[in-house]
């Protein structure tokens, strides 16, 4: 899940080829955005008020019944759903991505360099 300004911004769903124990697309997975899931975005309020920044990656894998935390990454990269050739959902995360840092910047040299 992608992460702005506190917000869940946008999923990534990664599913792996049949019989693969990995959903790397250089090993056959295939990946699309999707909808936001109700409980990813409950954890990540929780994840955005312990990491206050601008944008990061919450990872989650999923067993067939629930969501379990994977990992956090404050440099996730913004990768290109298979299903949109135009990227246009990649292009507007990017986008939305710099936005947050220009605005945290702005807002940080505002308070006199303290974090907001």
């Amino acid at each position: 899940m992608y992460v702005i300004d506190g917000k869940p911004y946008a999923v990534l769903r990664r599913t792996p080829e049949a019989g693969s124990p990995v959903a790397n697309a250089s090993r056959g997975g295939s990946m699309e955005f999707c909808e936001i899931p109700a409980e990813l975005a409950d954890a990540t309020a929780y994840f955005a008020k312990k990491l206050p920044i601008p944008f990061f990656c919450v990872d989650f894998l999923h067993d067939g019944e629930r969501f379990w935390f994977s990992e956090l990454e404050p440099d996730g990269v913004i990768a290109p759903d298979f299903d949109d050739p135009d990227r246009s959902v990649q292009r507007d995360v990017t986008r939305a991505r710099f936005a947050a840092y220009r605005d945290a910047h702005a807002a940080f040299l505002t308070n006199g360099g303290a974090a907001r």
